[in-house]
């Protein structure tokens, strides 16, 4: 190695890898087989259109996208709360059915706290219209019913209103808390579980007037009856859901201050004429008074078609209501236009009620 170091050395410098690169030599020798060059990649060709349900199509079902959160649509969360609510429901049947027997039974006490009024009813019916005693009667069935009308009131609303109260309550609106959190809507939340309570304040109104219609035998047909209590149950959950939205903890006790309230502007003590004109302005307000009002209306309209003397005293009594005097006693029942008066301010007081609660639930997702 020391003898040849100049030959070796110009050799060496000669094939150093930067004289092999400088004359476009290789490093290595290529491998014993064949390289083949792979075929060119091709022109990307340009998707085909689709249409605006086909994308939809590959996204979730259930999910879209709303305020930079995934969350269903409107009417698809609406049909799951109202499904959801239903579930709750019949998981909780034996509660459900403790409110029912507890209607049954409330129908059937007042039925047994006016033991004569019965007889009453069937003395005015069979009275002849021109007889004077249909008077007499009449009148001694006034008071009787009148304090009827007003305790059934009272009993309706005060079950609608427990009802109200529990639908929104401390569980309820921590569950609330956390889907508003998440970008769940209020108004699929409220109508959703509206919808799905439908058939319950259905359930105790008919629970409630069963015995009742029962005992009694009014004379009228039993879903005269059944529609004003149905109009003051959806008129009394809104009330006590707006409470337990509004105040909370304390709706309950809120709740039997109103009902206190209502049972005061009911008309029966004292009597509408009796009161002051504010008072009577405020009393309108009074889910339990249009509930009178049309109780009344519905008992003593087919009275007052009779005519004579029997129709004559029964178009006063319905004259000293709100609306009473609208009813003329040569129309039917179903023209009766207090009846219709009646019913709309029922109405009114029950959108109202919802609305209300409706808005204290977006101020509860606001928080």
């Amino acid at each position: 190695l020391g003898g040849s170091g100049s030959g070796s050395g110009g050799a060496s410098s000669s094939s150093s890898p930067r004289a092999v690169l400088a004359k476009g030599g290789a490093l290595f020798s290529p491998p014993p087989y064949t390289a083949h060059d792979p075929d060119p990649d091709p022109a990307p060709t340009q998707p085909a259109a689709r249409s605006k349900w086909a994308e939809c199509a590959e996204l979730p079902r259930r999910l879209r996208l709303r305020g930079g959160r995934a969350t269903s649509g409107v009417c698809t969360q609406l049909c799951l709360r109202t499904t959801r609510v239903c579930a709750e429901q019949l998981r909780q049947w034996r509660r459900v059915c403790g409110r029912l027997w507890l209607s049954y039974l409330a129908g059937a006490a007042l039925g047994l706290l006016f033991p004569l009024l019965s007889s009453q009813l069937q003395a005015v019916r069979e009275v002849p219209a021109d007889a004077m005693a249909g008077r007499y009667f009449l009148l001694q069935l006034n008071a009787s019913l009148a304090q009827l009308a007003t305790l059934l009131s009272l009993v309706v609303f005060a079950s609608a209103m427990q009802l109200g109260c529990d639908t929104f309550g401390a569980d309820e609106r921590a569950a609330w808390a956390r889907e508003a959190r998440s970008g769940a809507s209020p108004l699929a939340y409220y109508i959703g579980r509206a919808v799905a309570l439908l058939p319950l304040h259905l359930a105790q109104a008919y629970a409630l007037l069963l015995p009742l219609y029962a005992l009694l035998e009014p004379g009228c047909g039993f879903g005269a009856l059944l529609a004003p209590l149905l109009a003051l149950q959806l008129a009394g959950g809104g009330a006590g859901e707006l409470l337990a939205l509004a105040v909370g903890d304390g709706a309950h006790s809120a709740g039997l201050v109103l009902l206190l309230g209502c049972g005061l502007l009911a008309g029966t003590y004292p009597p509408l004429p009796e009161l002051a004109a504010s008072v009577e302005m405020v009393s309108r307000g009074s889910p339990c008074r249009w509930a009178v009002d049309w109780l009344l209306l519905v008992v003593y309209s087919p009275l007052g078609a009779r005519g004579s003397v029997l129709g004559e005293s029964a178009a006063e009594l319905m004259g000293a209501l709100r609306y009473g005097a609208l009813c003329s006693p040569d129309e039917p029942f179903a023209r009766c236009a207090g009846v219709r008066e009646a019913a709309l301010g029922l109405g009114a007081i029950a959108l109202l009620a919802r609305v209300l609660a409706l808005g204290a639930l977006q101020l509860r997702r606001a928080e």
